[in-house]
Parts: structure tokens; C-alpha cells; sequence
């Protein structure tokens, strides 16, 4: 009898932690979520394995929390990682802090996190689309503290902007954007304020500064206004 009771206590244990380690799909139209790990109550689970997918793209989350609002169809769980290499920047990673999936319309909301790059590490916010045109995964990533980039004749501040293959700066709420000459030199192909220039490289005379960056008379630097970053 004894052996019967002890028996019972061991498959009932069993019994609740296959309960306790569950995993459960959540679909919203064509884009689903998949929840493989400890849920602690009806749409809550502590630390888990999220697939989310698409047709044949998907992303994988290690989060240490998931929490589904029914009602509004979208998720909140915070840690996880994006690989650079999904993103076309392989030497770097998305480190996240708090994410919010929205299946309805396919994208994922960084609300918080850190992009590594080497020896570099710089806070923001962001998104994803889920759904690829191409072997990467669009994204945009912003940054919320300035930084500075230099070359042989330039520097550069500003907010750090990511915007899928494109690096650049934007302006900060009180850090303006700004490009800023140390010669007479541009020596690599620029975009500045959204256009495309490549006619950048080599001698750069006053004039075509003043003309091309807004630079006043006597003055080597730009402040962007009328667009939102300084990409190249």
C-alpha cells in the first residue's frame, strides 16, 4: 500500500510539471506564435522558447518572460537576441531587453535594447517586419545616445540610426545631428540628409560645402534640420 501511495505521489508530480512545461501556438492570421516553455498562468509563461513565423521566416526567442494580451493580440516579453547576421550586419547583435510582438500586422517592437558591435554598445528602440523581401529582415534601430564616428577630414555626431544595410546618425532631442570638416577633403562616397552623392570623394571647395551641406561662410559645420539622419 505503501509503494501504491508513493508510486501515485511520483506520477502526479509528473503529471504537473508536464502541465507546468507546456507549449502552445498562438495564431493571428497568416503570422503565428509559438510558446514552448514554464507557463505559470493562462496566457503568462516564465522563462520560455518563442517561435515567431511567417510562411518559411521565422525568428527564435529565449525570453525570460511572455505575457499574450487577447485582447489587443500582441505580446510583451522581455530578454531575447537577434543575431546581426539575420539583419545583414554580422559583426553585430540586437540584445533585447523588452520586445512586443504584433502579429496582426507582422512586426516586432523593440521597446528596449542594446546594439553590440564590437567593443560598442549603444541603447534604444526599434522594429522588425517578420516577413522577408530578400535574405535579410528589414528593420530600423535608433539609438538614444549620441556618438561620434571620425574620418581622415570629418567628423560626424549624432544619435546612432540603423536602418536595415545603412548606418547613420540622427538628431537627438538635444543633441542635433551634425557633420562637421577638419580640411578640404571627403575622401568616401556620402549620403547626407537622405541624398545620394557620389561625386563626394576628393577636393571639396568652400563652395560646393556651402551649397551641398548648408555650411555658412566661414563656417565647417552642418547641423541637420531638414531631414531626420546622416547615413553613409
Amino acid at each position: 500500500m505503501k509503494n501504491t501511495s508513493s508510486l501515485f505521489r511520483v506520477l502526479f508530480f509528473l503529471l504537473a510539471l508536464s502541465f507546468s512545461l507546456s507549449a502552445q501556438k498562438i495564431q493571428v492570421g497568416a503570422y503565428s506564435l509559438r510558446v514552448n516553455g514554464t507557463q505559470q498562468e493562462k496566457y503568462h509563461w516564465g522563462p520560455s522558447v518563442v517561435t515567431y513565423r511567417v510562411a518559411n521566416d521565422s525568428l527564435v526567442f529565449q525570453v525570460s518572460e511572455f505575457l499574450w494580451d487577447e485582447k489587443t493580440k500582441t505580446a510583451q516579453a522581455k530578454g531575447g537576441e537577434i543575431p546581426g547576421e539575420k539583419l545583414g550586419h554580422k559583426n553585430a547583435r540586437i540584445q533585447l531587453d523588452a520586445i512586443q510582438f504584433e502579429p496582426a500586422n507582422g512586426t516586432l517592437r523593440i521597446v528596449s535594447a542594446d546594439w553590440i558591435e564590437g567593443d560598442q554598445t549603444k541603447n534604444g528602440e526599434g522594429s522588425l517586419t517578420l516577413r522577408r523581401k530578400d535574405k535579410y529582415f528589414s528593420f530600423e534601430f535608433r539609438g538614444s545616445e549620441p556618438t561620434t564616428f571620425t574620418g581622415e577630414a570629418w567628423t560626424a555626431e549624432g544619435a546612432p540610426y540603423y536602418k536595415d544595410l545603412r548606418k547613420g546618425l540622427r538628431n537627438g532631442i538635444w543633441h542635433p545631428a551634425f557633420w562637421e570638416f577638419r580640411g578640404d577633403v571627403c575622401a568616401f562616397d556620402c549620403v547626407f540628409a537622405g541624398f545620394h552623392d557620389s561625386s563626394a570623394h576628393g577636393p571639396v571647395d568652400e563652395s560646393f560645402k556651402r551649397k551641398r551641406f548648408g555650411i555658412a561662410d566661414g563656417i565647417n559645420r552642418s547641423v541637420v534640420s531638414e531631414k531626420p539622419n546622416l547615413s553613409f
